[in-house]
C-alpha cells in the first residue's frame, strides 16, 4: 500500500483587507498584460511562504506541528506593511519571473521567524534553506517560454497608505496542484506567544 502524503509548506496567511486590496492591483496589472505572459495568481491563494516542505508523508504531520507549535509559542506577534512592486528571477530558470509585492515595517522578526521555522524543521530532516529569504507575496509568475514582460514595477496606486497588518500565527498549509492552478488548504493554525490554539479545519 502507498503511503498517504501531502504537499505541504509552512506559511503566514494575510488578511481579508489586505486580500482585497491585492486583489484590486492584480486586475489593474493583468489590464497591463495584454500579451498574457503572465501566469496571475488567484488573490484568495496569496500567502507568506516561510517554508515549503514538499511530498509529505502524513505519518510526520503531528510532529511537524509539534515543533511549529514549539516555534510559535515562543514568539510575540508584529506588524507588516505592504511596499513595492517588483520581480525577480524564478527558480525554473533564467528567463522566468516573478511578479511580487514586497513588504515593509517589522521585517527583521519576520526574518528571526522565518529562520526559527527553518531550524525547527532542518532538526526533523527537512532540507536548508539555501536562498536568502525575501519577504514578499507572489503576484504573478510569466509563462515558459517569454521573452520579455511589461514593467509591472509602477502603479500610481501602489503601495496603498493603509496596508498594514498583524501577524500573529503560523499556519501549516497544504497545496493541491490543479490544471487550473494550485488550490491551498490551511492544515492547522500555531499561534504565537499564549494566544488560544485554534483547531485544526475539518
Amino acid at each position: 500500500m502507498q503511503e498517504r502524503s501531502f504537499r505541504a509548506f509552512v506559511a503566514i496567511e494575510i488578511p481579508d483587507s489586505i486580500r482585497n486590496m491585492i486583489s484590486a492591483l492584480i486586475g489593474r496589472l493583468r489590464e497591463r498584460d495584454v500579451t498574457n505572459c503572465v501566469r496571475w495568481v488567484r488573490p484568495e491563494g496569496i500567502h507568506v511562504t516561510l517554508k515549503f516542505l514538499g511530498d509529505t508523508p502524513a505519518v510526520k504531520e503531528r510532529v511537524i506541528e509539534s515543533a511549529l507549535e514549539s516555534t510559535a509559542a515562543i514568539r510575540q506577534g508584529f506588524d507588516l506593511s505592504l511596499g513595492p512592486l517588483g520581480t525577480f528571477r524564478s527558480r525554473r530558470g533564467a528567463r522566468d519571473q516573478v511578479v511580487w509585492v514586497g513588504l515593509s515595517s517589522e521585517t527583521a522578526q519576520l526574518l528571526e521567524l522565518a529562520a526559527d521555522v527553518d531550524r525547527a524543521l532542518v532538526a526533523m530532516g527537512f532540507p536548508m534553506e539555501t536562498r536568502p529569504f525575501t519577504p514578499h507575496l507572489t503576484l504573478g509568475r510569466t509563462n515558459r517560454g517569454v521573452r520579455s514582460v511589461p514593467s509591472f514595477t509602477e502603479d500610481a496606486a501602489w503601495p496603498p497608505g493603509d496596508g498594514a497588518f498583524h501577524v500573529n500565527h503560523l499556519s501549516l498549509m497544504e497545496s493541491n496542484l490543479r490544471p487550473d492552478g494550485a488550490r491551498y488548504t490551511r492544515r492547522a493554525i500555531f499561534p504565537f506567544s499564549r494566544s488560544p490554539r485554534i483547531e485544526r479545519p475539518l
